[in-house]
């Protein structure tokens, strides 16, 4: 995504009075909240705007598919945890410290 000189300039100038106000008041021990706000909407509409990039790399099938591959991984990692969790409470409520092979 490129960014537009009028967003670029208007983050660059957020930055410089963030920094200047941490210069000022001993390490940003105060904070400029509206300052914080302007960051924080610069930062939203990039993040908008890298969104949208999603369909310039990948068709919406390719799209579905990593969803999927995501999805299926996701799960079989909290399958995995339940396991885990359920294995070591079997071991603990069969002593397994208490064995000494």
């Amino acid at each position: 995504m490129k960014i537009s000189p009028e967003l670029r300039k208007r983050l660059a100038e957020a930055l410089q009075r963030s920094y200047c106000q941490s210069e000022d008041t001993h390490r940003g021990s105060i904070i400029d909240y509206q300052v914080m706000e302007e960051m924080r909407s610069l930062c939203m509409r990039i993040h908008e705007g890298t969104n949208n990039l999603r369909e310039v790399f990948w068709s919406e099938k390719e799209l579905k598919e990593i969803r999927y591959a995501k999805e299926f991984y996701d799960a079989r990692m909290e399958a995995m945890v339940h396991s885990t969790l359920a294995n070591l409470e079997w071991y603990r409520n069969e002593g397994w410290k208490d064995f000494l092979g």
